[in-house]
C-alpha cells in the first residue's frame, strides 16, 4: 500500500512495480498525450511494444485529477488500431484529436492543454514514464 504523497504503479507485465512521490498534482489540468514513440515504441503504421510505465501512469494521472486527450496524427485505419489497443489495456482518453467538450467554441487545429506529452517536443520526451510522474506536481 502507497503512503500519502506516494503511488505504486507496475509495469506492462504486472509484475515489478515502482513508487513514485507525488508532491501535489494540481487539479483540473489538461495533457495532450502523443501515441507513436511516446506510449508506444515508434513503429508506425504498425504499433510499438508499449513503453514502460506508459499506460500505468496515464491511469494514474487519470484517477489524481487530470483530464487526457489523445493527440496523434494517425488517422483512418491507423487511428482506429491505436484506438483498438488503448481499449484494449482499459485506456480510455477524456477527448481523442480534439479539445475537451465545451472547452472551445472553436475548434483549431492546436489541441489546448496545460502540457504537452510527446517524443517531438522540445525537449523531447525520452520515454520514461515515472519521470512524468516526478514532473507533474
Amino acid at each position: 500500500m502507497s503512503s500519502p504523497g506516494q503511488s505504486q504503479i507496475s509495469d506492462i507485465n504486472g509484475k515489478q512495480t515502482a513508487k513514485v512521490t507525488i508532491l501535489q498534482l494540481n487539479m483540473n489540468k489538461i495533457i495532450a498525450i502523443d501515441f507513436d514513440g511516446t506510449i508506444v515504441l515508434d513503429k508506425f503504421p504498425d504499433i510499438g511494444d508499449e513503453r514502460p510505465y506508459a499506460v500505468n501512469t496515464i491511469k494514474l494521472l487519470k484517477n489524481r485529477g487530470y483530464k487526457v486527450i489523445l493527440w496523434t496524427c494517425r488517422t483512418g485505419e491507423h487511428f482506429d488500431a491505436a484506438r483498438k489497443w488503448l481499449d484494449e489495456r482499459g485506456l480510455v482518453f477524456d477527448a481523442y484529436n480534439e479539445h475537451l467538450p465545451n472547452e472551445f467554441e472553436e475548434n483549431g487545429r492546436k489541441i489546448h492543454a496545460d502540457a504537452y506529452i510527446d517524443d517531438r517536443s522540445f525537449p523531447p520526451f525520452r520515454g520514461d514514464w515515472l519521470e512524468v510522474m516526478r514532473n507533474f506536481k
